[in-house]
């Protein structure tokens, strides 16, 4: 039996870097697939949603056509979008950056070349906040309702 592979969606139109995130991903036992520009991105996924779900997206921040920010914006508002963690990348990843990413409702804005590491740890760092968040609601139930 065949183990699909998790898969990353990237939107990365510089060749070194695209390249560079094929191999790395490919380490790391990902089945990378590559856009262009962040319109092909959300085209794909809106098409292919019940098809296709991404571990997670990387969106380059000065991405061709529609922009890393906007298509992190777009992708949030799609059903099951906010569920998929984004992280944006940029050659020269300022705090104004990160603080837009993050509005835009991406993790984190980091500078290229992006180490998957990097990535890693910022979506596990999401999922902590995620289940502490839900242990003090959890906890604030149980106090308001026994």
């Amino acid at each position: 039996m065949n183990i699909p592979k998790p898969v990353a969606f990237c939107v990365e139109s510089e060749e070194e870097h695209k390249e560079s995130l094929r191999l790395s991903l490919a380490q790391k036992g990902f089945d990378a697939r590559f856009f262009n520009d962040g319109a092909k991105l959300l085209n794909y996924l809106i098409e292919n949603s019940a098809k296709v779900r991404p571990s997670f997206i990387l969106l380059d921040v000065s991405a061709n056509g529609i922009g890393g920010f906007e298509a992190a914006r777009r992708l949030t508002l799609e059903p099951g979008g906010q569920s998929i963690p984004i992280v944006m990348m940029a050659k020269h990843c300022c705090p104004e950056d990160k603080i837009e990413a993050q509005s835009a409702g991406a993790l984190t804005c980091l500078q290229k070349p992006v180490s998957l590491e990097n990535v890693e740890a910022e979506i596990e760092a999401k999922k902590q906040r995620l289940a502490k968040n839900q242990l003090v609601v959890d906890s604030q139930f149980k106090m308001k309702y026994e």
